[in-house]
């Protein structure tokens, strides 16, 4: 019977937490750069703040979903 988890599994960890990492650094000059502008609304700095705030809520969303569906899944009467 072959494994559920993959063997690629490390390798998937490292890439994503490299991502994470990046995302963090790249998001954290964006805010910066967004923060210190001069010349620029209110409404347009909450607007472009509150961008990768609602991507992040989907994405936790669309992962908490995926984790409760996987716990019900039900393979039993499967041919492989």
């Amino acid at each position: 019977m072959a494994s559920s988890e993959s063997s690629s599994s490390p390798l998937l960890w490292i890439g994503g937490a490299i991502l994470a990492v990046a995302a963090v650094i790249i998001g954290g000059f964006w805010v910066y750069g967004i923060t210190t502008a001069e010349d620029m609304s209110v409404l347009l700095l909450v607007a472009l703040l509150a961008v990768p705030v609602a991507l992040a809520v989907l994405l936790l969303a669309a992962i908490r979903d995926r984790i409760i569906h996987k716990k019900q899944e039900n393979f039993l009467e499967v041919d492989n």
